[in-house]
C-alpha cells in the first residue's frame, strides 16, 4: 500500500468535510458583478458579490432601529474593515486535490499534489481597478516534478496576473502582469501569441489555465470607430517547458553529451503590438499587429568546451513580425470564426548532423484556421475547427517540420441532472502525420462549492519522425477536487 493509495484516502475524506459543512456556494447567479473588464484581451473568472446575511423580510422594531443605528454603525466599522468589506468580498479562493495515473506504462502516480488559488478583481476606487491571480501547489514524493528534483516534497508557485488598471472616459491605462488573449482558435496557436503558456504537464493543462501573464504596460482606447488596445512588454517571457527528468521531458539521444544554455530575453528586449477590434451586430472583426519573440526556443551551435570536451548550445527565442486577422459570425445557432495570420522572419530549427550545422533558418509563413460552433438551445453542444500551417519556400533542411500542417479539432459537450454533470470529448488529429488523440472529461457539481473533475486521454501516435510520437505511450487518468469559498 505505502504512500500510493494513503495520500488520496486522507486528502479527499479532508475535503468531502469541509464541503458538507459550507453547503451553500458564495457564487450565486444571482449575486452582481463587481467589476468585469473588457474580455476581448484578458482572461479571466467573472467574481461576484457574496450574499447578504440579512432577510428583507425580517420584522424589526423602528423604534429599536432608530435609537442603535449608530452604535450598529460604528461597532460594523470597527468589526469590518475596508480590506474585508473591498478586498475579501471581491475574491475567490479554491482549494483543490488532484492526481493522474499512466495508463500504459507501469501503473503509478504521474502528478500528485494539492492546491491554493487566489483571484481577486475589485475596484479600489472608483478609477482604479486591481486584478489577482496566484496559485502555489504542494507536490508529493510521488509526483514526477519532485522526483525529477530528488526531493521528498515540492512547493512551486505561479503568478498568472497582478496589475493595476486605472479608467477614464474614453480609455484606460493597465499596468503590471497581465494576460493578453488574442485570435480565436483552440488548436494551432495562430494570432494567440502575446501571452506564453505552461507546457510543462503536456496537453494537459486547460488552454484558459496554461497561459500566465507577463510585465507589461497596456491601454483600451474606445472610439466609435472601434476599439484599440495598444501594450508594450519590456521584459517578455516565453513558454514553461518540461523540466529535465519529468515525465514530458523530451529525451533527445545525444543531449546529455552537450552543454545547453538556456538564452532567454531580458529587459534589453521587448514586445510590442496593437489590435483594433469593431463589432457590428452579429459580427466581430479584429486586426492585429506587433513585434513578438518566440515563446519556443532555437537550438544553435556555439562553441567548444575543451575542458569539458562538449560542445555548447544555446537557446535562442528569435524575433519576428506578425499580421494578422480575426473573425466571427452568429446566425442562429451556430457561430462561424476564421483566423489567419501572416508572420515575417519565423525561426525553425535546423539541423545538419554530418557538417554539425545546428542553428535557425528564417521563413515567412501564413497560418490559417476556420471554426464552426453549435448550441442546440443550451441540450448541448458542438464546435469543429481545422486549421493549417503553410511555408511557402522549401523545408528540406528542417526538422520536424513540414511544408503544411493540417490539424482537426473536434468538441462534443453535454450536461445532465440539472446541469450538475457535464459529459465532455475532444478529438484531434494532425493529417499530415497521422497523430490523434482522445480525451473524455466529466465535470460534477458535487455541491454548490465542491466540484470533481475527471478525465481520460487516450494517443495513437503514427508518425515516427514527430514530436507526438515520444508522447506515445502517455494515456492517462486524471482526477481532480476543487472546494470553492
Amino acid at each position: 500500500m505505502n504512500n500510493l493509495f494513503f495520500y488520496p484516502i486522507i486528502v479527499f475524506l479532508s475535503i468531502t468535510l469541509i464541503a458538507s459543512i459550507h453547503a451553500k456556494s458564495i457564487f450565486d447567479s444571482d449575486d452582481d458583478m463587481v467589476f468585469e473588464p473588457d474580455n476581448s484581451h484578458h482572461q479571466s473568472d467573472e467574481i461576484f458579490d457574496p450574499e447578504s446575511a440579512f432577510d428583507d423580510d425580517a420584522i424589526i422594531d423602528d423604534d429599536a432601529v432608530f435609537s442603535n443605528e449608530s452604535f450598529f454603525q460604528e461597532e460594523k466599522e470597527l468589526a469590518d474593515p475596508w480590506y474585508h468589506n473591498q478586498i475579501l468580498k471581491d475574491s475567490r479562493f479554491t482549494l483543490g486535490y488532484e492526481f493522474s495515473n499512466n495508463l500504459v506504462l507501469k501503473p503509478s502516480f504521474v502528478t500528485h499534489d494539492t492546491y491554493f488559488r487566489s483571484e481577486i478583481q475589485t475596484l479600489l476606487t472608483d478609477k482604479l481597478f486591481f486584478q489577482f491571480d496566484g496559485r502555489s501547489n504542494l507536490l508529493f514524493d510521488n509526483d514526477h516534478r519532485t522526483q525529477a528534483s530528488n526531493k521528498s516534497i515540492r512547493i512551486v508557485s505561479n503568478l498568472r496576473e497582478l496589475f493595476f488598471q486605472i479608467g477614464f472616459n474614453q480609455f484606460n491605462i493597465s499596468l503590471g502582469r497581465q494576460i493578453v488573449v488574442w485570435g480565436k482558435a483552440d488548436t494551432q496557436i495562430i494570432t494567440d501569441i502575446v501571452s506564453p503558456r505552461d507546457n510543462s504537464d503536456f496537453i494537459f493543462i486547460k488552454l484558459e489555465d496554461s497561459r500566465f501573464g507577463q510585465l507589461m504596460l497596456s491601454s483600451d482606447i474606445y472610439t466609435q470607430w472601434g476599439n484599440l488596445f495598444i501594450f508594450v512588454s519590456p521584459h517578455p517571457l516565453t513558454d514553461n517547458e518540461p523540466e529535465n527528468e519529468t515525465q514530458y521531458y523530451l529525451e533527445i539521444p545525444g543531449l546529455d553529451q552537450l552543454i545547453i544554455i538556456d538564452d532567454k530575453p531580458t529587459y534589453a528586449d521587448t514586445e510590442y503590438g496593437i489590435r483594433w477590434k469593431k463589432n457590428w451586430g452579429k459580427v466581430d472583426l479584429s486586426i492585429m499587429a506587433g513585434c513578438f519573440f518566440d515563446n519556443s526556443s532555437i537550438y544553435h551551435f556555439k562553441m567548444i568546451d575543451f575542458a569539458q570536451r562538449k560542445p555548447i548550445i544555446e537557446k535562442i527565442y528569435h524575433p519576428y513580425e506578425m499580421i494578422g486577422l480575426a473573425a466571427s459570425y452568429v446566425s442562429g445557432a451556430f457561430l462561424y470564426k476564421i483566423e489567419t495570420a501572416y508572420k515575417n522572419r519565423l525561426s525553425f530549427q535546423k539541423l545538419d548532423a554530418v557538417n554539425f550545422d545546428i542553428g535557425a533558418i528564417e521563413k515567412n509563413i501564413v497560418d490559417m484556421g476556420i471554426g464552426l460552433e453549435f448550441n442546440a438551445n443550451g441540450r448541448y453542444q458542438i464546435a469543429g475547427e481545422v486549421t493549417n500551417r503553410f511555408i511557402p519556400s522549401a523545408t528540406d533542411n528542417l526538422i520536424f517540420t513540414k511544408k503544411n500542417s493540417t490539424t482537426i479539432y473536434t468538441i462534443f459537450s453535454k450536461d445532465f441532472f440539472n446541469n450538475t454533470l457535464m459529459f465532455e470529448y475532444n478529438f484531434f488529429y494532425h493529417v499530415q502525420e497521422q497523430n490523434n488523440f482522445h480525451q473524455f472529461r466529466l465535470t460534477h457539481d458535487m455541491a454548490d462549492n465542491f466540484q470533481m473533475i475527471s478525465s481520460c486521454t487516450f494517443f495513437s501516435m503514427k508518425d515516427k519522425e514527430s514530436l507526438l510520437w515520444f508522447y506515445r505511450n502517455e494515456d492517462r487518468l486524471s482526477v481532480t477536487f476543487q472546494y470553492y469559498f
